[in-house]
Formats: structure tokens, C-alpha cells, sequence
């Protein structure tokens, strides 16, 4: 069995900036711009499990969903206006809020407030 202390320093160093996470300053900055595009929370481009984001202000969410976006602080606050797939008749309207932090360039992390469900947002183009 090998000892971590017999792994030249220059290894050792090398592993450690490998493992270690990427610093505050490498992280984009949470901004309008930055949560601009199409988002998925299944970790594929695939479903229409997920929202898009336009600069206008306007939202698509899931399959159901449409209306206004705006971000406060740390908090995507969404009015949806609730609709079956292919259809203009409004069945009702749905406010979501989810609470995020940036993770990096093409990804988030949230959580729905009120709700407590947690979720990987991947940017998709």
C-alpha cells in the first residue's frame, strides 16, 4: 500500500488542481444575459422538460406554459399562462419561482420555492 506522502509534490499538486472545484471568480456572474437560452432539467436536450428564457421578458415552461419571466436577486420569478400542447385556450395561470445559483457556463442548480423540489438546469441550444 502506497503512502500520499511518497507522490512527488508535483503530482500531488497536479491531483489536488484537478479535484478542486472551480474558484468563485470562474463561476459567470448570475445575470439576465447569463439565464438567456433554452434551459432542460432532465440533463438532456430531448424532452420539453425544461423552460426557455428570452431578453423580452417572455417564458416558455415545460409543455404547459408561457407568459412573463423576471429575475430578482437570486430568483427566476415566472407567470405562466397554462395551456395544453398546441393549444391558444388559457386554462389557467401558475406562478413559479425557482431559487438559483450559477454552477457554470452551461448549467445551473435551483430549487422550486414552495416547493422544495431541486433540479439541474443544462443550457441547450
Amino acid at each position: 500500500m502506497r503512502c500520499l506522502t511518497a507522490i512527488p509534490a508535483a503530482i500531488a499538486m497536479a491531483t489536488l488542481t484537478v479535484l478542486t472545484p472551480a474558484s468563485a471568480q470562474d463561476r459567470p456572474t448570475l445575470s439576465q444575459e447569463f439565464l438567456i437560452g433554452t434551459w432542460r432539467f432532465d440533463g438532456t436536450c430531448a424532452s420539453g422538460w425544461g423552460m426557455g428564457l428570452v431578453a423580452d421578458g417572455e417564458v416558455w415552461f415545460d409543455e404547459w406554459g408561457q407568459r412573463l419571466w423576471v429575475l430578482e436577486g437570486d430568483t427566476i420569478h415566472m407567470i405562466l399562462q397554462e395551456s395544453e400542447a398546441g393549444s391558444e385556450e388559457v386554462l389557467g395561470v401558475v406562478a413559479l419561482s425557482i431559487r438559483i445559483e450559477a454552477v457554470g457556463r452551461q448549467a445551473f442548480t435551483g430549487l422550486f420555492v414552495g416547493r422544495g423540489e431541486t433540479i439541474s438546469a443544462t443550457r441547450c441550444e
